[in-house]
């Protein structure tokens, strides 16, 4: 990723960052760390997981996260704590999901050590759940 990185084409990368997904993909083991070395701003996307595929996916505007919706607010809060993040891009499919995202950001407190293990916990299951949903890792 470094030699990738090193090029210096690069100013920001936007990648998958969320507590599930950071045990089938490899972003914030290697990816992140690697942009932050070569001052590349990361934007964290999919926090929430993307849209619930159970509920149409992206074509359902209604749709909710595929995150489970107890783990929303971790979610973000697990996003924003990661080290070389700079900001999020949290889908919004209207303006319910808007006023709550906003809601979860404006709300923000950095994880305790506690909840960095539960993070941690909680997002082995799901990852087995979804597998390599954004394509193959």
């Amino acid at each position: 990723y470094e030699p990738f990185l090193a090029v210096g084409d690069f100013e920001v990368l936007l990648v998958v960052v969320n507590l599930a997904d950071r045990h089938t993909y490899i972003f914030e083991e290697k990816v992140i760390p690697a942009a932050v070395r070569q001052n590349v701003g990361v934007v964290a996307m999919k926090v929430l997981g993307g849209a619930s595929r159970k509920a149409g996916g992206y074509k359902n505007p209604d749709a909710a996260a595929e995150m489970p919706s107890d783990l929303l607010n971790l979610s973000v809060r697990y996003a924003m704590s990661v080290p070389g993040v700079a900001t999020l891009n949290i889908g919004v499919h209207n303006r319910k999901q808007l006023l709550a995202d906003l809601e979860m950001v404006r709300s923000y407190r950095p994880l305790s050590i506690e909840e960095q293990h539960k993070v941690a916990e909680l997002g082995r299951p799901l990852a087995a759940q979804w597998g390599a949903h954004f394509g193959p890792a």
